[in-house]
Protein backbone atom coordinates (compact mmCIF):
# COMPACT_ATOMS: atom_id res chain seq x y z
CA UNK A 1 0.00 0.00 0.00
CA UNK A 2 1.19 3.47 -0.72
CA UNK A 3 1.20 6.11 1.98
CA UNK A 4 -1.98 7.62 0.50
CA UNK A 5 -3.96 4.37 0.79
CA UNK A 6 -6.02 3.54 3.84
CA UNK A 7 -7.60 0.38 5.16
CA UNK A 8 -11.15 -0.02 3.84
CA UNK A 9 -13.66 -1.86 5.99
CA UNK A 10 -16.27 -4.15 4.44
CA UNK A 11 -18.95 -1.58 5.25
CA UNK A 12 -17.07 0.98 3.13
CA UNK A 13 -16.58 -1.40 0.18
CA UNK A 14 -18.48 -1.08 -3.06
CA UNK A 15 -21.02 -3.76 -3.89
CA UNK A 16 -18.60 -5.18 -6.45
CA UNK A 17 -15.88 -5.52 -3.81
CA UNK A 18 -18.37 -7.15 -1.44
CA UNK A 19 -19.40 -9.62 -4.16
CA UNK A 20 -15.78 -10.54 -4.82
CA UNK A 21 -15.15 -11.02 -1.09
CA UNK A 22 -18.25 -13.24 -0.86
CA UNK A 23 -17.02 -15.31 -3.80
CA UNK A 24 -13.63 -15.70 -2.09
CA UNK A 25 -15.28 -16.90 1.13
CA UNK A 26 -17.55 -19.34 -0.70
CA UNK A 27 -14.71 -20.71 -2.84
CA UNK A 28 -12.72 -21.43 0.32
CA UNK A 29 -15.52 -23.62 1.74
CA UNK A 30 -16.18 -26.73 -0.39
CA UNK A 31 -19.18 -27.70 1.77
CA UNK A 32 -20.82 -24.33 1.21
CA UNK A 33 -21.63 -21.34 3.37
CA UNK A 34 -24.86 -20.05 4.90
CA UNK A 35 -25.97 -16.45 4.49
CA UNK A 36 -25.74 -15.92 8.24
CA UNK A 37 -22.12 -17.16 8.23
CA UNK A 38 -21.22 -14.76 5.43
CA UNK A 39 -22.96 -11.86 7.16
CA UNK A 40 -21.11 -12.59 10.40
CA UNK A 41 -17.75 -12.97 8.66
CA UNK A 42 -18.23 -9.66 6.86
CA UNK A 43 -19.89 -7.79 9.72
CA UNK A 44 -22.94 -6.98 7.61
CA UNK A 45 -26.70 -7.27 7.90
CA UNK A 46 -27.90 -10.56 6.36
CA UNK A 47 -29.84 -8.70 3.66
CA UNK A 48 -26.68 -7.46 1.94
CA UNK A 49 -25.01 -10.84 1.29
CA UNK A 50 -28.43 -12.35 0.50
CA UNK A 51 -29.04 -9.77 -2.23
CA UNK A 52 -25.56 -10.32 -3.68
CA UNK A 53 -25.96 -14.11 -3.54
CA UNK A 54 -29.28 -13.87 -5.38
CA UNK A 55 -27.52 -12.05 -8.22
CA UNK A 56 -24.56 -14.44 -8.21
CA UNK A 57 -26.97 -17.39 -8.42
CA UNK A 58 -28.74 -15.75 -11.34
CA UNK A 59 -25.41 -15.33 -13.11
CA UNK A 60 -24.45 -18.95 -12.45
CA UNK A 61 -21.46 -18.30 -10.20
CA UNK A 62 -22.99 -19.88 -7.10
CA UNK A 63 -25.75 -22.38 -6.37
CA UNK A 64 -27.80 -22.93 -3.24
CA UNK A 65 -28.40 -26.41 -1.85
CA UNK A 66 -32.16 -26.57 -1.24
CA UNK A 67 -31.74 -28.92 1.74
CA UNK A 68 -28.91 -27.25 3.67
CA UNK A 69 -29.49 -23.75 2.26
CA UNK A 70 -25.75 -23.41 1.86
CA UNK A 71 -24.22 -21.65 -1.13
CA UNK A 72 -21.40 -23.21 -3.15
CA UNK A 73 -19.24 -21.90 -5.98
CA UNK A 74 -19.86 -23.38 -9.41
CA UNK A 75 -17.41 -24.26 -12.13
CA UNK A 76 -18.25 -20.94 -13.78
CA UNK A 77 -15.48 -19.52 -11.58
Amino acid sequence: MSSGDRFVTVREMSNLARAVRILELIAAEPNGVRVTDLAAALGLNRAIPHRILTELCGLGYVVQDPVTERYRATFAL
